[in-house]
């Protein structure tokens, strides 16, 4: 988006009488209404307002309001209307009826003058799409033309707010049941871990790496696991094969995968001395089958157990939606000095899926690969299709991928923590510098005592069994106001539906079984 040019402008008569607005922006003055009959355009969006199908609106462009007179007439018709201009107190101009548009709170918001780099902040909360039929967004041309920076800029931030609460809705639709079963489950299973909070801030002398298994960490993993002496690692679930296969031990691995597949990564890795830290709604196999730290993120139920123990378990939600963003979140927490990001990629470089040895290329290979179809073809094939088309520069991606990237970019953004891409093969984190291996590995020359100072750490905090009653808690989640609100919030269902009635059971009779009422 373009910097905040704080654009003057000046209300100048027309020709018939009516005022017009003059902006000036580096000597350039521009007419954002015609200087003969700006009232002309009250009918400019009388076609266009469609409250009965959209209940949100958005206009881009405000000016002195003439095109804003049917919105003026059907305002009460919207949930919300969202009012965006550069021109900052642009609508302590305007007359008439619409100049009550900015006095109806609650329905009516106003955004003038707002940086681009604040403005995603602003509109975020106001975009709630939950329960919204639809949203339109209508542009004033004269605005638009006089700023395509800046008003292109909110399009691009207004579609990836979108994006993100459909992708999260998708979420909730596809995984919302599994999601509160899984970490009803694993409180179970609490008494056998450790809160994740106990390590925050103690590895503030170290560097670290952080590993996800993009296609370009094939081509580091030998200088990785030479060095790998240097650096804690610190590896998303799915390069746990990857790494194994390679001679490289992970010191922490992150999980938060609530479907059953994610075990594979387990079965065709090697644990060993690596400690796991789970997000409480994992899958509960690996929390069962090998034990280690938990954190919580924004599911209902984890701000249930927050409110029941604040501060306990800590965590690591990095709000990106990925396994990527929160072992990058969990490196922070734990206060590396310096972080460097191998197999980030965020697209299909050298028009592979994953680096060799994941989970996700043996399934390939080993089910899908035949002579005439080989596991190249595959993978060329799946790239075409799921990117449909999408481009980067060279690099094939998909826009999921990007939003990724974006949010990752932004987690890293305040650059209180060095962060470097190891390789320049994918895309990297926006923001965040590309070097060469080499160079930064012989930037830390210091054999660490990992595994004593990981070992030494660990011990000295408390399983969860001497810190929170599990079966207290599950009491309360049993309670009847409680469990229907935790139900509400994670499956977007009420009572009558199959889907809350079969949860309510199933949650009913787990706990009646763990408490014995």
């Amino acid at each position: 988006m373009m910097n905040h040019l704080k654009p003057t402008f000046a209300i100048e008569p027309s020709t018939e009488g009516p005022p017009t607005l003059a902006v000036t922006v580096e000597a350039r003055t521009i007419y954002l209404h015609s200087r003969v009959n700006p009232t002309r355009e009250a009918e400019l969006f009388r076609k266009n307002c469609e409250p009965e199908k959209f209940d949100l609106l958005m206009v881009l462009g405000l000016g002195l309001g003439y095109h804003l007179a049917p919105i003026a007439r059907q305002v009460h018709r919207y949930r919300r209307v969202i009012l965006v201009d550069l021109l900052e107190g642009v609508e302590n101009h305007w007359s008439g009826p619409v100049a009550d548009l900015p006095r109806q709170t609650g329905r009516v918001t106003v955004l003038t003058g707002i940086a681009p780099d604040r403005i995603e902040a602003s509109l975020a909360p106001l975009l709630n799409l939950e329960n919204a039929s639809g949203i339109q967004v209508l542009e004033h041309p004269a605005s638009m033309r006089a700023f395509p920076a800046y008003y292109g800029g909110v399009k691009s931030i207004i579609e990836t707010i979108i994006n993100r609460a459909a992708g999260n809705h998708a979420t909730v639709t596809a995984f919302g049941y599994r999601y509160i079963m899984n970490g009803i489950q694993n409180i179970s299973m609490l008494p056998a871990m450790r809160p994740f909070s106990e390590l925050f801030g103690r590895f503030t002398a170290y560097p670290a790496l952080v590993i996800t298994p993009g296609p370009s960490l094939d081509g580091i993993l030998s200088l990785i696991r030479e060095n790998q002496h240097r650096f804690f690692i610190i590896a998303a679930d799915s390069a746990l094969p990857v790494l194994s296969n390679s001679g490289i031990t992970a010191d922490f691995l992150v999980s938060i995968d609530p479907q059953a597949h994610l075990y594979e990564h387990f079965v065709h890795g090697r644990m060993g001395r690596t400690v796991p830290v789970y997000a409480l709604p994992v899958h509960p196999l690996p929390f069962r089958h090998f034990p280690g730290m938990v954190y919580l993120n924004s599911h209902p139920l984890c701000q249930l157990l927050e409110e029941h123990r604040p501060g306990l378990f800590g965590s690591a939600n990095s709000a990106t939606g990925t396994v990527a963003g929160d072992a990058i979140a969990a490196a922070l927490r734990l206060g590396f000095s310096s972080l460097g990001l191998a197999g980030f990629d965020f697209s299909f470089p050298r028009f592979s899926i994953y680096a060799r040895g994941s989970a996700y290329q043996e399934r390939f290979a080993r089910y899908f690969q035949t002579r005439m179809h080989p596991s190249e073809t595959r993978n060329l094939s799946y790239i075409m299709g799921s990117s449909r088309g999408e481009r980067h520069g060279v690099l094939y991606t998909r826009k999921s991928f990007l939003r990724y990237r974006e949010g990752i970019g932004k987690l890293l953004a305040d650059g209180a923590t060095e962060a470097v891409v190891l390789t320049d093969g994918g895309l990297a984190p926006e923001g965040v510098p590309c070097v060469e291996p080499e160079t930064y590995f012989q930037k830390y020359g210091k054999a660490l005592s990992k595994e004593k100072i990981i070992s030494e750490y660990i011990k000295s905090i408390p399983f969860l069994s001497k810190q929170i009653d599990i079966r207290e808690l599950f009491l309360t989640i049993g309670r009847e106001d409680i469990l229907d609100s935790l139900l509400l919030a994670s499956l977007r269902t009420g009572p009558g539906s199959a889907l809350y009635d079969r949860c309510a059971v199933r949650i009913r009779d787990f706990i009646s079984m763990y408490t014995g009422i």
